[in-house]
């Protein structure tokens, strides 16, 4: 827990990497922070509770574009509500990037993406994985 404090007093983000393929996956297959090592595991849950900025991100070639809500899931698992799930892909990773004036929110002025769905994702995260629009 020591080093989650020092990251939150030096203002440390946590950018946890999105699904990847698993090795020796006949077809593409992902693992997510469920499927990561224990100490991953952990680690991400005390840092959360620490205080530490959770930051959603994504390595484009890892996995087929759409696919990033699939970490949002994992992300409440491991202790965020899913307001905070969407808040790390949205305004979260706006701040962590320098870009809060231009992207992550939708005021004027800023450029934003907008998803449409079946449900309500703060009730039920995993609605955001397939979008109607």
């Amino acid at each position: 827990m020591q080093h989650s404090k020092c990251c939150v007093l030096s203002g440390v983000w946590v950018r946890v990497p999105p699904p990847a393929p698993r090795k020796g996956a006949a077809r593409p297959a992902v693992m997510s922070i469920h499927d990561a090592p224990s100490p991953q595991r952990v680690g991400f849950t005390k840092a959360l509770r620490a205080g530490v900025k959770i930051a959603y991100g994504t390595d484009a070639c890892v996995y087929p574009h759409g696919n990033n809500a699939q970490q949002s899931s994992c992300y409440v698992d491991h202790g965020l509500s899913a307001a905070q799930a969407i808040q790390s892909a949205t305004s979260w990773a706006a701040e962590l990037t320098g870009w809060k004036d231009r992207v992550g929110s939708l005021t004027p002025g800023t450029h934003a993406d907008l998803v449409i769905v079946e449900g309500n994702p703060l009730d039920d995260i995993g609605c955001w994985k397939t979008s109607v629009v």
